[in-house]
């Protein structure tokens, strides 16, 4: 006679996976690398762990519980989380900075040559017949003021004198300041890899309003400058600050502009750079480059 042993319904039901919910951070398989967002959490019944299928090759990815935060956890968190904070501030700062240098370098390194062209413009109006002047009246240096060529000065606008020498005039007065101008787009390149980045998850129109933080912040550093150049034009020399005011604003919105344009180009840059420089094995660390903005991520086959 043999002995059986009575079936127990519930021995069953602990033998039965169950499921829990889905992945909805970014996690991996650590076998192929496969996105596993999305896919099925269940309760291995055998050793009671979380776990996740991979739909690809089918290993088992544990699904770690970790225990709640402590208090010095917590602490290291904040204090995590504030340093992040300062070092945005740091590069807000730092971008806004350079902008305001570039800016101003810009104004004061070429305003003295521009002034030789004002004095030409001035000269070549008064040949021509097409500015009344006294029959003793002189064209002054550059730096001495005189009645009549402040009187056309008033009546003239940088904008337009910049826009009536074109290109080639300035190339020939202040080749410096094309080049400086090229300097300047150049070198907030960088600035945009940073910030394609830091807003990678932000849209067109939130990096826009950041551009536009940046400079409304180098603005406000070059106004000290801008006032001390108005209070000088208003003293004597007045061609020697002429053109500075424009060239500030000049530079500063090439700037914006390019760091603006940057931030969208970096990303692939960035992308691209990811798998050319770091190692296949490497990649799914850096796999949330991709999946943030809903791109497919590059696969790791070993």
């Amino acid at each position: 006679m043999t002995n059986k042993t009575p079936h127990n319904p519930a021995d069953e039901s602990q033998n039965v996976e169950q499921r829990l919910g889905q992945v909805t951070g970014e996690r991996i398989c650590h076998k192929c690398t496969f996105i596993l967002t999305g896919q099925t959490i269940i309760r291995e019944p055998k050793y009671d762990l979380l776990i996740v299928r991979c739909p690809e090759c089918g290993a088992v990815t544990p699904m770690h519980e970790y225990p709640a935060l402590s208090r010095w956890s917590r602490r290291l968190t904040a204090a995590a989380a504030g340093a992040l904070l300062l070092f945005v501030f740091a590069l807000w700062m730092g971008n806004a900075g350079l902008f305001c240098g570039m800016g101003i370098a810009a104004a004061e390194g070429n305003s003295a040559r521009l002034a030789d062209m004002l004095n030409d413009m001035h000269m070549d109006e008064i040949n021509s017949g097409l500015y009344p002047t006294s029959s003793d009246a002189v064209v002054p240096p550059a730096g001495i003021p005189n009645p009549d060529f402040a009187n056309w000065l008033d009546e003239q606008s940088a904008p337009a004198i910049l826009g009536r020498a074109g290109f080639s005039g300035l190339v020939d007065y202040a080749p410096e300041l094309i080049a400086f101008l090229g300097l300047s787009i150049v070198l907030a390149f960088p600035w945009g890899l940073v910030w394609s980045i830091v807003l990678i998850r932000r849209g067109w129109f939130a990096i826009g309003i950041w551009t536009l933080v940046i400079l409304g912040t180098a603005t406000f550093f070059s106004s000290f400058a801008l006032l001390d150049w108005i209070d000088r034009m208003q003293s004597g020399a007045p061609q020697r600050y002429f053109f500075r005011p424009t060239l500030l604003v000049l530079t500063l919105m090439l700037q914006a502009g390019s760091l603006y344009v940057t931030v969208f180009l970096g990303r692939p840059l960035v992308r691209g750079l990811v798998r050319l420089l770091v190692p296949p094995k490497l990649w799914p660390s850096l796999h949330w480059l991709w999946t943030v903005r809903g791109l497919e991520p590059p696969k790791y086959r070993p």
